[in-house]
């Protein structure tokens, strides 16, 4: 199982490296894009809580959740359904559940990884704003959603678009 991992994380970051050498500022506006974008973010939840508009955790909730779904169902197109890199991992005597069990495996680490970089922003932000947010259980509430719509996004476009 960790063989298949290794190869698509390999394959991921080869692939990183020749996009990033290929052009550099386009990453570079990037990443300041998703910074900035978490700093408009971060005064925008300010600005709720403080005015207490309409918006609630659990639309924020549903959301966040949503997004990490549709991006899970994503990855398994990008990293199993269309990818030349699994044929390999699929020619091997090895099981085809593991095969896809080291698929998922990447996909929820990237996608937890991709959480707890933003959350990190993020909470970073409040903190530069001075915002007197203590969310802890909420925080593991919403990274258990993270860690379910993962599964349920891979489970479910396995189901609707894997050719096997």
């Amino acid at each position: 199982m960790l063989e298949t991992t290794r190869i698509v994380l390999v394959d991921l970051s080869r692939g990183f490296r020749d996009k990033l050498r290929s052009s550099p500022f386009l990453y570079l506006f990037f990443a300041l894009m998703i910074v900035f974008s978490l700093a408009m973010f971060a005064v925008l939840t300010i600005t709720i809580l403080t005015n207490r508009l309409w918006l609630t955790e659990s639309d924020v909730f549903f959301f966040v959740f949503f997004v990490f779904l549709m991006k899970a169902g994503a990855d398994v197109h990008r990293f199993y359904i269309v990818a030349p890199q699994v044929t390999y991992a699929l020619s091997t005597p090895t099981s085809h559940r593991r095969t896809l069990g080291g698929i998922m495996g990447v996909i929820l680490l990237v996608n937890l990884g991709i959480w707890f970089v933003f959350s990190l922003l993020f909470l970073g932000f409040m903190a530069l704003y001075q915002s007197p947010l203590w969310y802890p259980v909420e925080y593991l509430v919403f990274s258990c959603g993270v860690f379910i719509a993962t599964i349920l996004g891979v489970v479910i476009a396995l189901h609707f678009f894997s050719p096997h």
